[in-house]
């Protein structure tokens, strides 16, 4: 069998896509395919590599499609070469030209694939046949007062009008079918305009009966000139207008004169998506009273007309309320600042009666100690009870001083903190406390925290009944928070105690049974829940006993 040679096509084309898209299109055929950028390139590679057909582009730089073909088709040794030209067919000029140029055929754009390797196949199969006509030989054509000299034989001349009949009844039954598709849409968009003019009026209806069934007041104004055009009878009854006498209004009469700029501002910032919402903006009602509002505004657009729509609630009753709280704060500020000033004052003032006191006792002990032991007795009962008061005093300064002067947060590393309290404690040979290995760092107010060891280890010390006292401290990762817990041997706390031994002057024994103020553990629950943690108590009655709180890992 014999490998035949295949076609060689010359594409000239001034634009990459669509020559790429063309010479893939003559390749999966089976074509070889030449390129030329223009026509001063393309009839310079015809002459060196005498393609077997040329399609061409008409409009290029340097040498249009016509110039090129013309020059081929006067040249000795290339003028049997057929040359088909893409053209667009807008003017009859094209056809004339593409006669003088003795092209053998056109390609309108935009051309099927189908149709283009059709011609070319037909073109390449009668590439044999010779021209008899004689170059030097033309028909003078004159057409819109030009003249023109057509060379190409009556096979060219017939194909290149038959290419033009055939473009013309396939452009002709394509705007037929085009018409029919118009029509028939046409029709159909009629009947859609119809039912969407039925749905906008019953949407408008709904639409309507929404904003007037909205529980905010809705506010619609134009954007440039800020004149009112709607309000639901929300925003009237809030405003006390009619809706007639709205719609004759502008935004700005909805507020006191010193307060329309501000108003305003915040109204228009949400517009521009500066502000999700305004809050609190004073607004005048019909009968002279201010009242306060929270609007929430965005664009829309009403007859082709931008305007804002405004969400409007009254929040007189907050603004109010908060009026009152913001002033009582200031009230609460200057009665703790008293309270604190009286606690010190108290504090002086009584401390030095009591030392007077102690130290009176003291002498007495020392002077009349062989007295008698009924003597004795009392004058220990009476420095008992003046240092009570005394630890009493402490306890209640310690208690009102928290949350009301705050110490900076640091990094506390609270392995070292509880071997400082333990050292404060000093507990007694018998008793044994195990700590937790890798204690965590915590930020907080380290004297407050170490107040808090310092009451539940002096606690867990202090009402141990047991020979050997044991006392463990403990610790765990929960999450968001470090979970601390104090655990003791002791004899346990009844459940039904559990909150009574947070309330401040509470204990579970008697005073003269056991020195105590009853200031530890709340004390230790008010440090707590200002750090955002909490305490609570677990107890097993002859088991022991074990205080847990949480602190957080965030400052």
């Amino acid at each position: 069998m014999t490998n035949m040679k295949p076609f060689t096509i010359l594409i000239v084309e001034d634009s990459p896509i669509q020559m790429e898209m063309l010479r893939r299109t003559l390749v999966s055929e089976g074509f070889d395919v030449l390129r030329a950028i223009n026509g001063k390139e393309g009839l310079s590679e015809t002459l060196k590599s005498l393609p077997d057909i040329i399609i061409s582009d008409i409009s290029m730089p340097e040498m249009d499609g016509y110039h090129m073909c013309y020059e081929i088709k006067h040249s000795e040794t290339i003028k049997n070469i057929p040359v088909i030209l893409f053209t667009q067919f807008s003017d009859p000029e094209d056809i004339i030209k593409g006669l003088v140029s003795g092209a053998d055929n056109f390609v309108v754009k935009p051309y099927s694939n189908t149709h283009l390797l059709g011609i070319v196949r037909k073109l390449l199969a009668e590439r044999s046949i010779k021209s008899s006509v004689d170059p030097n030989s033309g028909i003078a054509v004159t057409i819109e007062g030009k003249n023109y000299s057509i060379h190409s034989d009556r096979r060219q001349i017939l194909n290149l009008l038959l290419s033009t009949y055939e473009s013309a009844v396939k452009r002709n039954s394509d705007l037929t079918t085009a018409h029919l598709e118009l029509k028939a849409f046409n029709e159909t968009l009629e009947k859609k305009v119809v039912e969407r003019t039925n749905e906008l009026m019953t949407s408008e209806l709904r639409y309507k009966a929404l904003l007037e069934s909205a529980s905010d007041g809705i506010l619609i104004a134009d954007i440039e000139t800020g004149l009112i055009r709607y309000g639901n009878q929300v925003i009237c009854a809030m405003l006390g207008y009619t809706s007639e006498e709205l719609l004759t209004m502008y935004i700005d009469q909805l507020h006191k004169k010193e307060d329309v700029q501000y108003s305003l501002s915040n109204y228009y910032a949400q517009v521009l998506g500066q502000k999700t919402a305004a809050h609190n903006i004073p607004c005048i009602r019909k009968d002279g009273k201010i009242i306060y509002a929270d609007f929430n505004s965005t664009r829309t657009t009403i007859d082709d007309k931008v305007c804002t729509l405004s969400f409007v609630r009254d929040v007189t009753d907050r603004v109010d309320t908060e009026k009152r709280l913001s002033k009582l704060h200031i009230e609460i500020k200057s009665a703790q600042k008293d309270l604190s000033d009286f606690s010190y004052v108290m504090s002086h003032d009584l401390k030095t009666p009591l030392r007077a006191i102690v130290t009176l006792a003291d002498w007495i002990e020392t002077d009349y100690f062989e007295k008698t032991e009924e003597g004795k007795e009392k004058l220990a009962m009476l420095v008992g009870r003046v240092r009570r008061i005394h630890d009493l005093i402490e306890g209640i300064l310690k208690y009102s001083s928290v949350g009301q002067k705050r110490e900076e947060k640091t990094p506390v590393d609270i392995n070292q903190l509880i071997s400082e309290v333990i050292t404060i404690i000093n507990p007694t040979g018998a008793v044994k406390i195990t700590v937790a290995e890798n204690m965590p760092t915590v930020v907080c107010e380290k004297s407050r925290i170490e107040e808090v060891f310092l009451s539940l280890l002096s606690n867990a010390v202090k009402y141990n009944d047991k020979p050997i006292p044991l006392i463990n401290i403990t610790y765990e990762d929960d999450g968001f928070f470090w979970k601390f817990g104090v655990r003791d041997n002791g004899k346990g706390i009844e459940e039904k105690y559990f909150k009574k031994i947070f309330q401040i002057f509470q204990t579970l024994k008697n005073k003269d049974e056991l020195e105590s103020i009853g200031v530890g553990l709340s004390l230790a629950q008010k440090i707590i829940e200002l750090h955002g943690g909490r305490i609570w108590v677990e107890s097993t009655i002859n088991v022991g006993t074990t205080v847990y709180f949480t602190l957080t890992k965030e400052a």
